[in-house]
Order: C-alpha cells, then structure tokens, then sequence
C-alpha cells in the first residue's frame, strides 16, 4: 500500500504557532543581511532610491514623484504598483530606505505561514516543516531579498495565501487574495488568470473563468491606458521588454512570431538553467500539479525578452514563482500519498520513494543551493559586517549633505535618499544641485571621467562648484557656489 496523506484535522495549537516561528527565523535571517548589505552600501542599482522616494511621497499623501528616475517622475508612468502607498504610514514612522528592507523581508517572511500550514496539516508535521524551511530559504527568495527593494514583494504572500486556499478548495477566498495582484504590477495580471485557470480545472469553471478574465482585462487596462495616461511620452515604457518585438513595427503576424520565436531561443543555455533551477527546487514535484501551469505565461514572457536581465536567476524576477511552484510541489505530494500503489516495479518504486522522500529532498536542495545564492554571505561574518574601509569614507562623505539639501548622488549612495532631495547623477535634465557625491567606482557612467570636478560642473552649463571632501580613493562631495546652504 503507498503512504495516505495526513488528514486535515483540527488546526493544533503547534500548527498555529510553528509556522509564525519558522516565519519569524525567515524574517530575521532576511532582515539581518539587508540591513547589513545597506550599511556596506552594496546596492546594485539606484532602484532602492527610486522606491524610497516614491514611497515617501504616498507617506506625505502625494504622488509618488521619484527624482532619482526623472526630475519630477511619477512612478506610476513605468510601473502600476499603487500598493506601495501601504508603506506609506510605515514610513512615516521611520523615514529611511531601511524601512523598505525591512517591510521586504517582512513580506516574504510571512509568506512562508501559510505554505508551511498546510505542508504540516496535509504531509505531516516532519515533510511539512521541511517544506517550509525549503520554501523560505529558496534561490528564489533570496535573490530577490538580495536586490534593492520592490514591489514584487508584495505579491509573494498573495499568491501563497492565494494558491493554499486553491488547494484547500477554498475557492472565494483564493479570489480575494487573487485580486489585489493586479494593484502590485501591471504583469501580474497574467497569474491572476492562472490562478483563475487553475480554479476552473478544479471544478468552478464559471469562477475561475471570470478570475481569469479579469486578470488579463486589469494587465491590458494598466499596460494600454492607465500607465500610459500618466506617463510624459504617453506610453507603455517597457512594451518592448514585454513582448520582444515591436508591436508598431511593420513586419506582419508571422514576423511577429518569427521574432519572439528567435528572442525565445537566443541564450538558450541561460534559460534552460534557470528552468532547471526553478524545477530543481522543488525536486521536480511541482511538475506533477497543474497549478505550474500558472508560472508559463510570466516565465515565458521573461524568455521572450530582449532585456537579458529577465532570463537568468539574479535579481527579484523569479520570485513571484518560488510560492507558485511550491504550493504545487505540496499539491503533488499530497496526490503521490494518496495514491494507491503495490510497490512492485520501477515505476511504482520511484513513486512512493518521491512520496515519502520528497519533502526532506527539497530542504536539502535548497541547502545545497544557498552557497550559491546571496544567503551564503553568512558564511562569511567577517566581511558581512566589517566592510570595507572605503565604505566608511562614502558614509563620511554622505554626513557632509544636510538633511533636505538638493544632492546628485550615484548609482551605489542610496543612502541619501530617505533624508535628502535626491537626484541620480545619469540623468541630463537634473536641475543644479546644492551637492553632489560623486562615486567614481560606483558611477554608473560606462567610463569613469578623469575630473569628476569639471565634468558635473560642464553637465549644468557651467555653474561653479567646489570640492569640500576627497578620499583620495574616487569619493568627492562637490558643493555648488551659486546657493549652497551653509552647513
């Protein structure tokens, strides 16, 4: 006989708070190493700067204007993602772009409650936490953490809360955790009909159908009207991100599917690793349930990109699948256990060794992989918290600033954003700031210039400023001569 599923039961005492425990461990292990990545100010971009604006202005109840993307940029025309304005009050209460780590990590953390509730209501108390675990430290998750800050963070625990209830045939309730995905990206329209979709295979067709249909209407609304009606160029920025092609171009329907087919096999090694990670953390379980249907469309949109950034496993982009997958891992198990096998031949063998096995298979999976992924840093302390020296000079440089000063910073000094009127030192049309500093390592210039003094000075038409810090290392704080504030 195979192994029977665990029968839902009473909810025990130990099912409520295990989780929340394991959750919390999660929390402070994600917290703990984004906090100290912000202090070594390793930030790979300035999207920490632009979300810490944004977010900052929801908290004053105005647009969320992000000067480091454009002088005078709503947010709102790149991305449609108006649930940061929930981080809004958060923020008032502790203005600093550490916040938006924290409430990060948060996100994630929690997470990890509802899949690991019902791996040990339905699994077994061992496989379920072993799930969990797998779950909270996956690649995945971890990238994401690992990069900055987005929105994207909120949309792991709605679909987590969202897929359990699919499982647990708790139809309305998966609807409402569904829903809200359409406020977090414009893209994520696309799950939310997956979500529908699966909920039709399931046996409510008329629900899952108009799940379905609602979330492809919210993408085409966001990605047709609403971003573009506040976008300045009145339009969609990243269509071509999106789709691989040019909608516009005149090349005809099979052109269109010539193109995305080629821009679907360019790199074709990078793609099918990271497919092969994404299965692998899930030793291939997820395979087995149709919810992985709901993870095609996003992840094929990635392949078809142009953006190459989109295809491999860095950054936050593999995030939103991490709950996907494992939420259908779980579904598979519970379908292996329940299945009636005579355990003779290899077929049958294999099956109940996946059935019994497969839980403690994906923690170790997902232990393995961690030296790979940012959580491996722990293995290193010493230069996790002790950075660099360099690095105390940037946070020297950056005490020169006074609060509310107009500052051009580069692309690594985010820092500054949460206290500051900052602006990204790329951008052509910033207008002259009352500081500037300058990361000559950091830049984000393709080459560095040789007078960082002369070189700001001729980006704003001349006006004179003066160096008042160097390192000798690349640092500089400029100060503008025209109406620099007295410090």
């Amino acid at each position: 006989m195979g192994a029977k599923t665990v029968q839902k039961s009473e909810t025990s005492p130990s099912v409520i708070k295990g989780p929340w425990l394991l959750a919390g461990a999660i929390f402070v292990g994600y917290t703990v190493m984004s906090l100290a990545r912000f202090q070594r100010i390793a930030h790979g971009s300035f999207d920490l700067a632009l979300f810490t604006q944004a977010v900052a202005g929801y908290a004053k109840f105005e647009p969320p204007i992000s000067n480091v993307r454009e002088h005078g940029y709503n947010v709102l025309g790149e991305h449609f993602h108006p649930i940061l304005a929930l981080l809004g009050p958060l923020y008032r209460l502790w203005p600093s772009p550490m916040t938006l780590l924290v409430a990060q990590a948060l996100l994630v953390a929690v997470s990890v409650v509802p899949i690991t509730r019902l791996a040990v209501e339905r699994l077994g108390t061992g496989s379920g936490y072993a799930v969990g675990a797998a779950y909270g430290l996956s690649w995945g998750l971890q990238a994401a953490v690992d990069f900055d800050f987005h929105e994207i963070a909120f949309a792991v625990p709605l679909i987590a809360f969202s897929l359990v209830a699919v499982v647990e045939q708790r139809f309305k309730h998966a609807i409402l955790w569904a829903l809200p995905l359409v406020l977090v990206k414009e893209d994520l329209g696309f799950i939310v009909a997956g979500i529908g979709l699966v909920i039709a295979i399931r046996g409510k067709r008329l629900m899952g159908a108009a799940l379905g249909v609602f979330g492809i209407a919210a993408t085409l609304i966001e990605i047709g009207i609403l971003i573009p009606a506040i976008n300045p160029e009145g339009k969609y920025p990243f269509w071509k991100q999106a789709g691989g092609t040019d909608p516009t171009a005149e090349q005809g329907p099979f052109g269109m599917v010539t193109a995305l087919a080629e821009q679907l096999w360019k790199s074709g090694d990078v793609k099918v690793h990271t497919l092969f990670l994404l299965l692998l953390a899930t030793a291939f379980l997820a395979v087995r349930s149709p919810i992985t249907l709901i993870a095609v469309v996003p992840l094929g949109l990635r392949f078809i990109s142009p953006n190459e950034f989109y295809w491999g496993t860095t950054f936050h982009y593999s995030a939103p699948l991490m709950p996907i997958l494992f939420v259908a891992a779980i579904d598979a198990l519970i379908k292996l256990r329940a299945t009636e096998s005579s355990g003779q031949g290899f077929r049958d063998r294999a099956r109940k060794a996946w059935a019994t096995h497969g839980a403690i298979a994906m923690l170790a999976i997902a232990i393995a992989l961690t030296d790979k992924f940012p959580l491996s840093q722990y293995w290193d302390p010493e230069k996790m918290f002790s950075p660099e020296e360099r690095v105390d000079a940037a946070w020297t440089a950056m005490a020169l600033v006074p609060d509310g000063a107009t500052v051009e910073t580069t692309l690594n000094l985010a820092p500054l954003s949460g206290r500051t009127d900052t602006y990204w030192v790329g951008h052509a049309n910033n207008p002259v700031p009352q500081y500037v500093v300058f990361d000559a390592k950091h830049s984000g210039a393709p080459v560095p210039p040789e007078d960082p003094l002369r070189w700001i000075s001729e980006r704003h038409g001349g006006a004179p400023f003066e160096t008042i810090y160097a390192d000798g290392h690349g640092l500089f704080v400029f100060v503008s001569l025209g109406d620099a504030p007295s410090r």
